[in-house]
């Protein structure tokens, strides 16, 4: 019964079905090293990521799409002691502009447009939509949200990006990747 409850919440929160994806029709990926899983639509390509931080990267529409997700993860001393509700309160008590800065040190135009405290694996999180162009890409504007929290001295970020005309008919289906991140460390 709890199954079907759960089909029928699906199909409410879907829209349309080519953007969300149901338990068959998604793929798992494990990192045992890392201490994470996360569920993704099958349609979407697995990618070996290109810089060493990234552990897990895909691609929408069998690799050929425009939309991209990954998770990248990061180990520090300093997160070591910390738990995720001091990590999450102190990005609440930085600035939009100190927080803006951070984020510019990877993508020097990047723009946050919202951000704040959320849950990724029932922990506390901290989430940031942000807008920015980039050489590489063609100047194209585009849009990502992520989540971060920590864990066992690492910081854990969830992130998909898109061209920014359709972000908002993505962040259904980032949502539901992001949320089916798990953490086992």
């Amino acid at each position: 019964m709890l199954k079907f409850f759960a089909i029928i919440l699906i199909q409410i929160l879907c829209i349309t079905p080519a953007y969300c994806f149901s338990q068959k029709d998604s793929a798992v990926f494990k990192d045992a090293e890392n201490g994470f899983t996360i569920k993704y639509p099958k349609s979407w390509v697995k990618q070996k990521p290109t810089q060493e931080k990234t552990k897990f990267k895909i691609i929408s529409k069998n690799g050929k799409g425009n939309e991209e997700c990954s998770v990248n993860v990061q180990y520090s001393p300093n997160l070591a002691s910390r738990t995720p509700r001091d990590f999450i309160d102190s990005l609440k008590e930085a600035t939009k502009e100190q927080l803006q800065a951070s984020v510019r040190k990877g993508i020097p135009n990047a723009v946050i447009i919202n951000m704040g405290e959320t849950t990724l694996n029932n922990q506390p999180a901290f989430f940031q939509h942000f807008s920015f162009t980039h050489d590489a890409v063609g100047n194209n504007p585009y849009a990502a949200y992520g989540v971060m929290t920590i864990n066992n001295g690492g910081a854990y970020t969830v992130m998909c990006i898109c061209e920014q005309k359709s972000f908002d008919k993505n962040l259904r289906i980032f949502k539901q990747i992001i949320s089916s991140f798990s953490l086992s460390k």
